[in-house]
């Protein structure tokens, strides 16, 4: 049995997502009814806005969902995941660490 192409995947995916999340985009009950000129075009700019979302929901959903099987523990493996490194608590917490200090002092230069 051969295996099918990952970029053939991909595209039937990538198909699929828009079709779906442009039929949620146009066919969900979240409007009231229009009462005024210009509620249409805001009307079309928020089925756009749910069409966006729900396609970006399904393509997070479906991420964690894959990596959930993909990557789960196997039978008798009651071991901790190691992050390579000589300390995995410092290697751990050192890109959070500086993304942050890096954040505080733009934010005080944008701000000062």
């Amino acid at each position: 049995m051969k295996q099918i192409p990952t970029s053939l995947l991909t595209l039937v995916a990538g198909v699929l997502i828009a079709l779906v999340s442009f039929w949620v985009g146009q066919n969900h009950p979240l409007l009231p009814e229009q009462a005024s000129e210009q509620a249409a075009l805001v009307d079309n700019f928020f089925n756009v806005t749910i069409a966006i979302a729900t396609a970006l929901f399904i393509v997070v959903q479906g991420a964690i969902l894959l990596f959930a099987i993909r990557f789960r523990r196997r039978k008798g493996d009651d071991t901790d995941g190691h992050c390579g490194g000589r300390n995995p608590e410092n290697r751990a917490n050192f890109p959070p660490r500086w993304g942050t200090r890096g954040a505080n002092a733009g934010s005080i230069g944008f701000y000062a």
